[in-house]
């Protein structure tokens, strides 16, 4: 099975690259490039002040990469001609996002299955902006769900996993976000295994659930003094488990 990373900076592509390269059967390439609104000057300062910072481990590991080919850097946008063109060569099975982009058509028509994202909510729940907040002022669990993504946002209809995580214990919502956002990898790399199972079939994202928006300071005051004390509900507490959702047709 071969993966493309799409990502934005170098820490993430080298932190992908290693997690993904732990799966069996499969081959990891690395799509790096700036993001639309992003100056493509500022974009290079970026990669630059990145690479200073890498560990010689990584610095030698990206230098192998883009020698024979695994990596692609490019100064255009993920959804530039140039950029395109490389992924319908490569033909990738999966695409694994880590970017701030919303994919267009062609691009995800590059990939046989689709591009995986991990996202920080429980579809079909939880879709849209603030949703780690807002399943904490609803008394609801908080966790991951990989998904392959479509044109909208968190609408795509095939979940490959979905996995509720506890953040008792975490003192504030930042912390909490940043745990959800650092098993990111860990999901991937279990949904890519999913996929290889004879055994996989994916399940539904019914659009049942709401699209949140960003949480006003007022909303997220609140949500702040039920992490300080302890009050967000446990994984025990799920009231919409996997088992309520269907597989998709066929």
């Amino acid at each position: 099975m071969k993966i493309v990373s799409l990502c934005e900076s170098l820490p993430r592509g080298v932190g992908m690259y290693r997690r993904l390269s732990d799966v069996g059967r499969v081959q990891v390439y690395t799509l790096l490039c700036k993001n639309a609104p992003l100056p493509r000057a500022r974009f290079v300062r970026a990669l630059c002040g990145q690479w200073v910072r890498l560990e010689r481990s990584d610095k030698l590991l990206v230098a192998r990469l883009l020698a024979t080919r695994r990596w692609r850097i490019s100064l255009r946008t993920v959804h530039d001609r140039s950029n395109l063109g490389w992924l319908e060569r490569l033909s990738p099975d999966v695409g694994l996002h880590a970017m701030s982009v919303i994919y267009r058509r062609p691009l995800l028509d590059c990939f046989r299955l689709g591009v995986l994202n991990a996202h920080i909510g429980l579809l079909p729940q939880y879709r849209g902006r603030s949703v780690v907040e807002w399943s904490l002022f609803n008394g609801d669990p908080t966790g991951i769900t990989t998904f392959f993504v479509d044109e909208g946002i968190d609408t795509g209809e095939h979940i490959v996993q979905r996995e509720v995580v506890d953040v008792r214990g975490l003192h504030d919502l930042a912390a909490a976000k940043q745990h959800l956002r650092s098993l990111a990898d860990d999901m991937y790399a279990s949904a890519v295994g999913a996929l290889q199972s004879p055994s996989y079939g994916p399940l539904r994202n019914d659009g049942s659930g709401r699209r949140y928006y960003v949480m006003s300071e007022l909303f997220r005051e609140v949500v702040e003094e039920i992490m300080r004390q302890g009050c967000a509900p446990s994984a025990r507490t799920a009231t919409d488990s996997l088992d309520d959702l269907r597989p998709c047709a066929g």
